[in-house]
């Protein structure tokens, strides 16, 4: 059977699986690593998530070791790119944080992107952290959103009485 050009996922596992076997015979780093790497995108694409997760920490493990800034910084943004696909934005933020640490500094659009992806994942983060108080709807909880917004308010707007206002229709009562 043919097995380049395959699109079969399978077909790609199996090859790829096999490929990885052959390069830890052979003791070639950079092969194991491209092969984790296809391993991880086949599986993300089958949807076998735990498994991507996985393949993904071994490219980024031996991307490190190899030393090879260039493709440290690939593994860890494949790595963080499904870790933001998952909602796990804390890691997320911390893999492309990586990812633009270890950028050649002459790479300066994919620094821009790692930053972006970086500033996108924090933020899923902080809103998610947001709904989640929200969600909670203790008294002390919703008190403390409200003052925080009330201070953010003030900040933004310079303006104590519209945030006083605001403070006074938010209040929540105690139960």
């Amino acid at each position: 059977k043919h097995i380049r050009g395959s699109r079969d996922p399978e077909v790609a596992t199996m090859y790829h699986k096999g490929y990885l076997d052959r390069c830890k015979r052979d003791k070639d780093n950079t092969g194991m690593g491209k092969a984790y790497e296809a391993l991880g995108r086949c599986q993300q694409s089958e949807g076998k998530l735990e498994e991507a997760t996985e393949n993904y920490k071994e490219f980024v493990k031996i991307a490190e070791e190899a030393g090879e800034k260039g493709v440290y910084s690939q593994a860890c943004s494949s790595l963080a790119n499904l870790y933001n696909m998952l909602g796990e934005y804390a890691s997320a933020v911390e893999y492309y944080k990586k990812a633009a640490e270890s950028l050649e500094t002459d790479d300066k659009e994919r620094l821009e992107l790692m930053n972006i992806s970086q500033a996108i994942a924090r933020t899923h983060h902080q809103l998610a952290c947001y709904s989640s108080a929200i969600l909670c709807n203790t008294a002390k909880l919703t008190a403390t959103l409200v003052e925080w917004k009330d201070y953010r308010t003030m900040h933004l707007f310079k303006r104590a009485d519209l945030a006083h206002g605001l403070r006074v229709a938010c209040q929540v009562q105690a139960p």
